[in-house]
């Protein structure tokens, strides 16, 4: 009976979508990216309700540093420079921006808001930004293991405006505070071992991928998500094998 219920659950997994989850799936997302964006946008209001151009989340000297770690890709990329190495600091010997904590992946994504509004308006966009999707990456997750969506919404606003993210955009600590790649790398991991409906190659390059952007994100969060992604899998091995063997 066991074996048979097992097999049932992983036909139901596996089965495509029918017509119309699709579109709403789209809708619930929107809605729901929707939400955290506004509690984020409530979060930095002291921001927002001011000048976002000239004023950051906090008069810290870290909002300094990485306001210019932000304004670096965007000026590398507009005169042709090496993003990865910079003289503008530490003249003339200069500075590896990968031997420090230059969120690169940030900057070069937000460049159009740089180029547009300035770096101090990127900081405040990138932490405004940070909790609501890193909250939405794991709702992604979740809905992929419960069917109740409030429930999903919840674990994703714990996630995303916990303490650890909020306290680390406070003081402009992106590489920690961004967490939007941990979730989806999980997902990856579990559509690749476990759910297996997506072709594998595809979503094989998509979590390459994402190991990049956390490497250009935070090499901290990078290391931590590895070490627990590897010890996952191989829980995920051992239970397979157990199963089988029974």
């Amino acid at each position: 009976m066991s074996t048979l219920v097992v097999a049932d659950t992983h036909e139901s997994l596996t089965d495509p979508p029918a017509p119309g989850d699709h579109a709403h799936r789209i809708r619930t997302l929107l809605l729901v990216g929707g939400a955290y964006l506004l509690l984020a946008v409530i979060v930095w209001s002291h921001v927002w309700l001011h000048d976002p151009a000239t004023t950051t989340t906090c008069g810290c000297g870290d909002a300094s540093l990485f306001t210019w770690f932000l304004a670096w890709p965007a000026h590398a990329i507009a005169h042709g420079l090496d993003p990865f190495y910079s003289t503008a600091m530490f003249y003339p010997r200069g500075f590896n921006l990968l031997d420090n904590t230059s969120v690169l992946g940030v900057g070069t994504v937000l460049a159009p808001v740089t180029w547009a509004f300035g770096p101090v308006t990127t900081l405040n966009v990138a932490s405004t930004l940070s909790p609501a999707l890193s909250a939405l990456a794991l709702f992604v997750l979740l809905r992929r293991w419960v069917s109740w969506t409030p429930a999903a919404f919840v674990g994703g606003l714990f996630y995303g405006f916990s303490p650890f993210v909020l306290s680390s955009l406070s003081n402009a600590h992106l590489m920690s505070g961004v967490a939007v790649v941990p979730p989806l790398f999980v997902a990856g991991l579990d559509e690749i071992l476990v759910r297996q409906r997506w072709r594998p190659v595809g979503v094989g390059v998509g979590v390459g991928l994402l190991v990049v952007l956390q490497f250009f994100i935070g090499t901290e969060a990078l290391v931590v998500m590895v070490m627990a992604g590897s010890v996952g899998v191989a829980v995920v091995i051992v239970y397979t094998g157990a199963f089988h063997r029974a």
